[in-house]
């Protein structure tokens, strides 16, 4: 099931009610005091302007997805909703149940008409969360899985829509070389760890490695990284706690990230400092916002192409579909 446009339907006094339930009945939160926070909510939600062209909006309802508070708020307001009208009223059908922000995943005791009942009956409840579901007795999409049933267990794979594309970042592209070197890997193990059926991971395994091609990456360094991540088993690891150091990337980051790994021995031995400063900060980058990339000189144009499109089609201007900027 999928939450038809959470970020933007959630009312801003339910909202700010459901983070005050979540914050009381957390046995984890020790931080300001909760009515302070939901004050803080409260001005952020109210007070969120945004300007295009020469006019400004107020949003009334929602909160814009790229603030820091969005995923929280939305989780909080999906828990309030969850607890009152799924998980009590449906208990007796639901065997499990997992939800991702705003994408379920149900594991239903029933027929596929009792499940499709409840997804009405959601529906039709006065508040603004709508659902769509795909629901099935074979196999079912969730986040990038798909999942089904046989040989008495669950299984699953890898799962893309037909209308992906290969986002994989360029080899070519301006990134720190040790970002570049690590994705090959990683995507590798993700395949791994994702597919309970080895023939299955064999055959994803090649299709990541011809998008990897097709990106301009070196097949000798694909061939050593996929080697390294079949002996190399995912293990899920303690965080160990560092310093951050954040630098503005352009091509000398390297050569200042060596200096502070080579020289921050120096510091590590002051015992003066806390424990925290014996262990090599983790060096991190923030691109240069004033070199503009591709997409952001070109989003802008887009969108205006888009908004221009929908005045006027609504206001009868238009009649012909949008086919590009």
């Amino acid at each position: 099931m999928d939450v038809k446009s959470l970020y933007t339907v959630i009312p801003h006094i339910g909202g700010i009610e459901a983070m005050r339930q979540v914050l009381c009945e957390s046995s984890m939160y020790h931080g300001p005091p909760i009515e302070f926070i939901l004050e803080l909510l409260s001005l952020i939600l109210h007070n969120n302007h945004f300007r295009f062209e020469d006019r400004w909006y107020l949003q009334v309802a929602g909160t814009s997805m790229g603030s820091a508070m969005a995923p929280m708020y939305a989780n909080a307001y999906m828990y309030a909703y969850e607890t009152q009208h799924i998980l009590t009223t449906y208990k007796n059908n639901i065997i499990g149940y997992y939800r991702y922000i705003d994408d379920l995943l149900i594991i239903w005791r029933g027929s596929q008409t009792e499940a499709h009942m409840m997804v009405e009956e959601l529906n039709l409840l006065p508040t603004p969360i709508k659902f769509t579901a795909n629901i099935s007795e074979e196999s079912v999409q969730y986040l990038d899985l798909e999942l089904s049933y046989g040989d008495n267990r669950v299984q699953y794979t890898l799962f893309s829509k037909q209308t992906d594309r290969n986002t994989l970042l360029h080899a070519r592209s301006a990134h720190p070389i040790s970002l570049k070197k690590s994705i090959p890997k990683a995507q590798f193990q993700r395949v791994i760890r994702n597919n309970s059926d080895i023939n299955k991971a064999e055959l994803q395994l090649k299709i990541m490695t011809q998008k990897f091609l097709n990106r301009g990456y070196n097949i000798q360094v694909l061939e050593e990284a996929l080697l390294k991540a079949k002996l190399a088993p995912v293990q899920k690891m303690d965080p160990v706690q560092k310093i951050v150091f954040p630098m503005t990337f352009h091509n000398s980051s390297n050569l200042i990230s060596t200096i502070v790994k080579d020289n921050w021995k120096m510091i590590a031995t002051d015992d003066t400092l806390p424990k925290i400063f014996k262990e090599t900060p983790l060096i991190c980058y923030r691109r240069n916002k004033r070199n503009k990339s591709l997409k952001d000189m070109l989003t802008p144009f887009v969108v205006r192409g888009v908004f221009v499109y929908m005045v006027a089609k609504e206001t009868g201007l238009c009649d012909r579909e949008y086919v590009g900027t």
